[in-house]
């Protein structure tokens, strides 16, 4: 024995397989809220569009019915 250390060949990479997967894990979530922010940030947008939208719709038809003489 190489200086009194014991390897167990079966379990001696166990330990670097499991830091690469806690790596791994890590790294698929930062990438998830990466993405989740960048679709919120989407959404927002697409919200505040529509948003104006309708207010443009209730808008006009507050004018059309103005605008109609009784």
């Amino acid at each position: 024995m190489p200086n009194g250390e014991l390897k167990c060949t079966e379990h001696s990479g166990l330990m670097a397989r499991i830091t690469n997967l806690e790596k791994i894990d890590h790294e698929q979530w930062e990438s998830m809220k990466k993405r989740d922010e960048r679709i919120d940030s989407i959404f927002t947008r697409l919200n505040v569009i529509l948003g104006g939208v309708v207010v443009a719709c209730i808008m006009l038809a507050i004018n059309l019915i103005k605008v109609i003489p009784k």
